[in-house]
């Protein structure tokens, strides 16, 4: 079967979005003012193509975070299928930490964008960190009256530590903090 020009125009299109995303999440995490010039080059495609899809930073910024956000909510159900529920949300809070270096880049933006547009790409999030809450909650391990938004808050200090060795460490030891204090005693 032979595609049509309309296809295989989407088909690009869809490709250069895609490709954009993947250089745009490397380069704001390396370099937070990153141009977009930098980034169409690097993506191997012109900036008219880059402005086609995203017409402004900001937009580019709230695309890739949106995206990002859903890769970490969808890991939530997967993780729970495959280990106990407390060994899921360690993994789960892992994945949170490296989101959470690529939010700083992006930290400006984030902040000037409106509550609704926030409010719509962390839904996501939330619903993600109530099931794993819930699981570990019906297993017994955890208090059943912790809030998701509660325990978002609490894990702000993931997109502080360096991603080091000893940063590795510092967050290992935060986090059983963390998780001894919701810990049925």
């Amino acid at each position: 079967m032979q595609m049509t020009e309309n296809e295989s125009v989407r088909s690009d299109a869809k490709q250069n979005r895609a490709r954009i995303l993947s250089v745009a999440r490397k380069a704001f995490v390396e370099d937070p003012e990153a141009s977009l010039n930098f980034i169409a080059k690097a993506a191997k495609v012109g900036a008219g193509t880059l402005y086609r899809h995203f017409p402004n930073r900001e937009a580019l910024i709230l695309e890739l975070y949106r995206s990002e956000i859903s890769e970490v909510a969808t890991l939530a159900s997967s993780l729970l299928h495959e280990y106990a529920a407390e060994e899921a949300l360690r993994i789960w809070c892992d994945n949170l930490a490296t989101l959470g270096k690529m939010k700083n880049g992006m930290a400006r933006v984030l902040r000037a964008a409106s509550s609704e547009e926030i409010d719509g790409i962390y839904g996501p999030l939330i619903e993600a960190v109530r099931k794993l809450l819930e699981a570990c909650a019906d297993s017994g391990i955890f208090r059943a009256d912790i809030q998701p938004q509660d325990f978002l808050l609490l894990l702000g200090f993931l997109w502080q530590i360096p991603s080091t060795d000893e940063g590795q460490a510092q967050m290992a030891r935060l986090l059983e903090v963390i998780f001894a204090g919701l810990r049925i005693k």
